[in-house]
């Protein structure tokens, strides 16, 4: 496919996000360990980029952004042919399928589907645009890549029918992780996750009988597993506070990325241009999204929490028992 990215850069010092949208369908988690992972490893290895992280999305077909951020003249002779070379040998051994949508005749092309198993790079600007000003910050860039690199290595270890499976528990990990560092205390945890809640319903396209229809499903989740989801919520809880003790290096290091994120959103001006509240939403949005926790499963997330998330009344042996064996290590 034609390469569109036509931008012309003059200042080849600046760091820029190059962005590669990589038309494969789902589940991705197998591609994303076998394809994704290799590639990423070895440009940052090397050096070619500094930085790095994916996003999952669906407009023109489903598709992975895969995101490297760098010197735009190495990003260009260097970084963009290997890329090409590497995912067209993917997309040639081993290709998805995909069911073609039918267009009525008038339909516009700019929204139609782009060719399964092929790739396109998007301009440089189109991500600096797309995301928040804070994204700027050098803290964020690096939790961001923490998060991706922490999905790619668990799909890698795990496979891609367990990871699935599995990834609203990874995600609640993630998150519990992130508002530890924040300060937050349970309580402050249920209460954040009651309004992003909330905010993930105003965000949908969802009617009033949807909405009913889904929350119901919700409660009756609930009642089945309600006992289990507050004891891991629990465990986990504990857990973090001994994470300096931790046989899980990565969480560790999680925690301590997210440390250094909020240090450094409470003294820059960009954290001041939007809502502190809103900021952590959408991180917490794309850790998700990293994990394909999307749709309806990303509200039950929220709604879990929000409605589980109880002060330690639990003890220390029955939150062994029932729920630290689950917690997944990342």
């Amino acid at each position: 496919m034609k390469d569109k990215n036509c931008d012309t850069m003059t200042n080849t010092q600046t760091p820029r996000w190059l962005t590669t949208c990589l038309f494969y369908n789902e589940p991705w988690e197998e591609f994303l360990a076998e394809a994704v992972k290799p590639l990423t490893d070895v440009t940052l290895q090397a050096g070619i980029a500094s930085n790095f992280f994916f996003s999952r999305h669906w407009d023109r077909g489903p598709h992975i952004r895969l995101h490297f951020k760098g010197d735009v003249k190495i990003l260009e002779t260097i970084l963009k042919p290997h890329i090409r070379d590497h995912f067209d040998h993917y997309f040639s051994s081993k290709p998805s399928m995909r069911l073609e949508p039918s267009y009525p005749q008038v339909f516009p092309s700019e929204n139609k589907w782009l060719p399964n198993n092929s790739l396109t790079f998007m301009p440089y600007n189109d991500l600096e645009r797309s995301f928040p000003r804070f994204l700027q910050l050098d803290a964020v860039t690096q939790l961001l890549q923490e998060a991706a690199s922490i999905a790619l290595n668990y799909f890698k270890a795990r496979g891609a029918l367990n990871a699935r499976e599995e990834a609203q528990n990874l995600a609640t990990k993630l998150h519990f992780g992130l508002m530890y560092a924040s300060g937050s205390n349970l309580e402050e945890v249920g209460k954040f996750n009651a309004w992003a809640y909330k905010r993930w319903l105003d965000d949908q396209s969802f009617n009033a009988t949807d909405i009913h229809n889904m929350q119901a499903g919700y409660k009756r989740l609930l009642a089945i597993h309600g006992a289990e989801l507050e004891s891991y919520h629990t465990a986990l809880w504990e857990l973090i506070q001994k994470h300096h003790d931790l046989d899980d290096k990565a969480y560790t290091n999680w925690i301590v990325v997210c440390s250094r994120l909020f240090l450094a959103l409470n003294e820059s001006p960009a954290s001041k241009t939007g809502n502190y509240r809103n900021q952590v939403y959408f991180l917490l949005k794309t850790i998700n999204n990293l994990l394909g926790v999307t749709g309806k499963n990303e509200g039950f997330l929220f709604f879990s929490v929000a409605n589980c998330m109880l002060p330690l009344k639990y003890s220390p042996v029955r939150s062994q028992e029932n729920a630290q064996s689950g917690i997944p290590k990342v």
